[in-house]
């Protein structure tokens, strides 16, 4: 592999002497205090630097801070087996021995990040955050400009939404996204939909679990389950038309009013509008129940 030495070398010279100087506080410091406390690499980076990382084996944490810089916090083994290509744009790190990679990153940087076999968690930045696990858990805190995780054996947990986009996808895990914002996409072949917040649009779909909303709602809000209920609670006077069906269970209105059953008695439907119908609700469960509330 390239020595860390040699590629930034190539790239820049002022890239070199911070890592330099950090390869002097790694020699100088105790190893212990090094993993814990110590960053083993810095880098100097733009503000909205794009910061890609990828651990095919291991963890990755990531944390925001308000510097310029990033920074792998670990002991000399880690540094030593750590891919790292970077320029004051652009940071990549990899990662293929199999050691948790902890990370800190710039508040605005445009953050991508992929587990092969471990959990992914963010917390703090402010840019756009897209993160992906063939294995673990997924989990975003703060309220990045937009998001973008995927699951394929683990939940996600987004709190704290994307101002712009939130999209939070699991094959065999619970998507939930809390505090909620702009427009949010969640959906789980497998796992329950739990979304909350005061939202511009939401497409919730699971096909094996249960679909809840709770917030408000300006456009559309779509919740659909194939094999579980939909539970929606929004404020009673939020002015919206509502859509709601079940083929083999009921729906519970606290609004008013009742369900009817359709003429080819397969299933049950409602629709009936509040205020102007400004928003368009609708949930669509095929042996769940459909239960509104009033929030």
């Amino acid at each position: 592999m390239t020595s860390i030495y040699g590629r930034l070398r190539s790239r820049s010279r002022l890239r070199l002497r911070g890592r330099f100087l950090g390869l002097v506080l790694l020699a100088l410091a105790p190893s212990g205090l090094v993993a814990q406390e110590r960053p083993g690499f810095t880098i100097g980076t733009d503000a909205d630097a794009r910061v890609t990382i990828r651990n095919t084996s291991g963890s990755i944490r990531v944390i925001a801070w308000d510097r310029n810089e990033v920074s792998v916090y670990g002991s000399r083994t880690v540094i030593r087996d750590l891919d790292i290509d970077a320029t004051p744009k652009q940071v990549q790190l990899r990662m293929d021995a199999g050691h948790e990679l902890n990370v800190r990153v710039p508040r605005r940087a445009q953050l991508r990040a992929y587990s092969g076999s471990g959990s992914v968690t963010v917390q703090g930045v402010t840019g756009s955050v897209d993160i992906e696990s063939a294995s673990g858990s997924l989990e975003v805190e703060g309220q990045p400009r937009s998001i973008h995780a995927i699951g394929f054996s683990g939940g996600v947990t987004i709190r704290g939404g994307g101002t712009e986009v939130t999209r939070a996808e699991s094959v065999s895990g619970t998507v939930i996204v809390t505090k909620a914002a702009g427009m949010v996409v969640a959906k789980s072949s497998s796992g329950g939909i739990d979304v909350r917040g005061d939202v511009r649009e939401a497409e919730l779909f699971t096909i094996s679990g249960t679909v809840v909303f709770d917030g408000s709602v300006t456009r559309r809000l779509s919740a659909e389950s194939s094999s579980g209920g939909v539970e929606l609670t929004v404020p009673r006077n939020m002015s919206a038309e509502y859509e709601l069906s079940t083929i083999s269970a009921d729906i519970e209105n606290d609004f008013g009013p009742a369900a009817t059953k359709s003429r080819a008695g397969d299933g049950v439907a409602l629709r009936f509008r509040v205020g102007n119908g400004g928003a368009r609700i609708k949930g669509v469960s095929v042996s769940g129940s459909i239960r509104l509330h009033d929030r």
